[in-house]
């Protein structure tokens, strides 16, 4: 069975997750051909060239990407009706789709260099770390077929990784290309929503299958890249952990007692912490004290994605929370702040997850 891996976006990850690195091998195999798409800057390109060798990858782009920021016309006008309800870096989105036409076209020179056929060809992210591996025996090679993992839709369909036949993944990966298309047609200015409007568009199946994965998202105040998933890291007691794009912090006291701080009066992305949990029947405990009174739903499960209601919190006012979990699948339980539109301290205490 022949494999291309196609990797896009940053590789910061790469030079300190030796899990991720063996993960990654688990998942696809030493035996399979990797290529890389990465935006050239000064923080990462040092290790481009170990990364090859690591990787032992067939082909790298590192060039910069200077294609124009289509999206931001269309992030705009969407704030100005949804103010403050969603929030989307654009340059990153072009980054993130120009990697994906250019790594494509990586593959495709090497093929038609080579005559190499390949089995599967999977697009994926370094900066995915994955919990399970791919039982690639139950992925039939159908035609006009795209493989994506079950979750992680959000406003579409989940963007993180897929799998295919070239002729799909060639399809899929010409978004940058089509989104102006899917955009004008009224499709929100979001990844997740521009994917699930494109594959529609160019009229290509999807097959959804069982895949356990998160995305590291963090850096420590070493710059290391952490994730916020906080029973997947090891994170040092007392040490403040920023986010990457320097929206929130925590600091763990015990693994117990999580300090975190909204630190950006906006309405932003990956304000959020959380833990991988297995499937079964459980209680959540834990204590929570907050600067600001709490009267929505912020502890939500994906796989499905679902929020779990609690009780109101009032500000200043330390308040116990009981929920009774019943996970059909593994899942990732976040406490989610995203929506958030000011500066918040929460301290959370003694949580607690205990089988029933």
């Amino acid at each position: 069975m022949s494999k291309a891996i196609l990797v896009y976006g940053n590789i910061a990850s790469f030079k300190w997750n030796e899990e991720n690195y063996q993960r990654f091998f688990n998942t696809f195999g030493k035996d399979v051909d990797v290529f890389l798409s990465h935006d050239l800057n000064s923080e990462s390109s040092k290790y481009i060239e170990e990364f090859r060798q690591r990787y032992n990858a067939v082909a790298i782009i590192n060039d910069p990407i200077t294609e124009r920021d289509i999206y931001k016309k269309y992030m705009d006008k969407f704030l100005k009706t949804h103010y403050g309800k969603y929030y989307a870096n654009t340059p990153n989105m072009t980054k993130h789709y120009t990697n994906k036409k250019r790594v494509l076209k990586l593959l495709k020179d090497y093929m038609e260099k080579t005559g190499k056929v390949y089995d599967y060809v999977c697009m994926t992210r370094l900066d995915l770390l994955f919990n399970k591996n791919i039982e690639w025996n139950t992925l039939e090679k159908i035609s006009n077929t795209l493989y994506i993992p079950e979750g992680n839709d959000f406003t579409g369909l989940n963007d993180r990784i897929c799998i295919g036949d070239f002729d799909s993944i060639e399809k899929y990966a010409n978004i940058y290309d089509n989104s102006v298309k899917v955009l004008d047609n009224g499709c929100e200015p979001f990844p997740e929503a521009i994917l699930a409007a494109h594959v529609k568009d160019i009229g290509i199946n999807i097959k959804r299958f069982p895949l356990d994965t998160f995305i590291i998202r963090l850096k420590a105040v070493d710059n290391n890249s952490r994730s916020l998933v906080l029973n997947s890291c090891k994170f040092e007691k007392c040490t403040t952990y920023y986010s990457s794009n320097k929206v929130c912090s925590i600091m763990i006291d015990d693994y117990k007692d999580i300090f975190f701080k909204k630190i950006v009066a906006q309405n932003r992305y990956f304000s959020w912490f959380g833990y991988n949990l297995d499937a079964g029947k459980m209680m959540l405990t834990f204590d929570i004290k907050s600067s600001i009174d709490i009267d929505f739903p912020f502890i939500k499960t994906h796989n499905p994605d679902l929020f779990h209601v609690v009780k109101d919190i009032k500000a200043n006012t330390l308040t116990s929370i009981s929920i009774d979990l019943n996970l059909e699948t593994n899942s990732l339980l976040i406490f989610i702040f995203d929506t958030i539109p000011q500066i918040i301290n929460i301290s959370f205490y003694n949580i607690t997850f205990t089988k029933i």
